[in-house]
């Protein structure tokens, strides 16, 4: 058993040649881009770290097992250079961050409701 396999308990390793990614980048953020894939006839978000680990937010989701508030975690791969990757469910609307932002650009908002129960969530 190698080293990275004892640090990544439960986590599904996804050979990266299984991976079908578009190339133009989702988005991108200080550690990490995302590409819009494709794995086992499904859409996926293929998460790309640029520099470091991905272990421990691998090693999270895969002990917050399968939550149906939180995008589905599938498993990790390593891209052609080295870097990790994270495959994860697709948020076809993208990230919670940036839909807000766009409501708010657009001058529409959340209601308190809402944004309470998005906070509960985030705290269960």
């Amino acid at each position: 058993s190698s080293s990275s396999s004892s640090s990544r308990p439960h986590v599904n390793e996804i050979p990266y040649e299984d991976l079908e990614i578009e190339q133009e980048a989702l988005g991108s953020g200080t550690f990490k881009t995302v590409h819009k894939g494709r794995w086992q006839q499904r859409d996926v978000a293929v998460l790309t770290v640029r520099q470091g680990s991905c272990d421990m937010e691998a090693s999270t989701f895969a002990q917050l097992g399968r939550y149906s508030a939180l995008v589905r975690f599938y498993g990790i791969s390593r891209d052609r250079e080295g870097r990790d990757v994270m495959v994860t469910e697709l948020a076809h609307k993208g990230a919670l961050d940036g839909v807000l932002e766009e409501m708010d650009d657009r001058g529409e908002s959340v209601s308190n409701e809402v944004m309470l129960r998005v906070a509960m969530q985030v705290c269960e």
